[in-house]
């Protein structure tokens, strides 16, 4: 159908990000475990690099189109900031619940220019900042 027309193209890619956003299933509790429990790793890892070489690691959560969408950002930046064992942790969905359409394509749910855009003068302020 998207090969033939242009009304079926359209529906498709304005509505896709909220389709995929809206029915996509959540990983088992058994998936969703492990791979917290391989980034708790990672986190670990990064600390002792960070231990080693004398530096303070940030992380900057930079959430999907649908973690906004649903309203679950929240629960993200709590799970991660558990994870990561007193690491900061910025979280920057309040970049983007003001108008996810601004920021993201909707048929991909990866920041369009003008998301990307936010995101650097985010950085690029945080930068100033110190």
């Amino acid at each position: 159908v998207l090969a033939h027309s242009n009304l079926a193209r359209i529906v498709y890619y304005m509505g896709a990000g909220w389709l995929r956003a809206t029915f996509t299933a959540a990983p088992t509790a058994a998936r969703l475990q492990l791979a917290l429990d391989l980034q708790r790793l990672q986190f670990q890892r990064l600390q002792d690099m960070a231990a080693e070489y004398g530096f303070r690691p940030e992380i900057y959560i930079l959430h999907p189109m649908h973690d906004i969408t649903r309203g679950t950002w929240p629960n993200t930046l709590k799970t991660v900031a558990s994870l990561a064992g007193g690491i900061k942790i910025v979280s920057t969905a309040n970049l983007f619940t003001d108008s996810i359409s601004r920021y993201y394509y909707p048929y991909d749910g990866h920041f369009n220019p003008v998301g990307s855009r936010k995101v650097a003068d985010f950085l690029i302020a945080e930068e100033r900042r110190r």
